[in-house]
């Protein structure tokens, strides 16, 4: 029988739905982050099955905790926040050499996110050295 409560819990456990709090304001997310910036996404690299994702992005503008022109976050849980190549995004970040963003925060497609940049103001501008992609074999 325990092998059948077990096989059970191994399937049911990533069914779950991730819960979130209801988000925070603009500007308590700002407080709460690591880090802030605006970035596109400028590569995508899937490591072990989609067990681990990098995300490469080079940065626009920062307000928090990023101050270099490209940056990894990393991902692969289901809470985990998904990005799309060639795309622009306001992230919401924790960690501090490792980053890492979900759907639990305030993340989102720059284009959907004038309220936030309005209470953020004006980001600054990363350096000029730009990411380097992972070479595809």
């Amino acid at each position: 029988m325990k092998p059948l409560i077990f096989l059970a819990l191994l399937i049911w456990q990533p069914l779950q739905a991730c819960e979130c709090d209801e988000l925070p304001k603009a500007k308590a997310a700002l407080e709460e982050s690591e880090a802030v910036f605006t970035a596109k996404v400028v590569q995508i690299y899937n490591d072990h099955n989609g067990w681990k994702i990098k995300y490469f992005l080079e940065i626009i503008h920062w307000w928090k905790g990023v101050i270099r022109k490209d940056i990894i976050i990393m991902g692969g849980t289901k809470c985990d926040f998904k990005f799309e190549e060639n795309k622009d995004y306001l992230i919401y970040a924790a960690g501090e050499f490792e980053y890492s963003t979900t759907i639990c925060t305030r993340t989102r497609l720059l284009k959907d996110a004038g309220d936030d940049l309005k209470v953020l103001g004006k980001g600054k501008e990363p350096p000029v050295k730009k990411v380097e992609k992972i070479k595809k074999k």
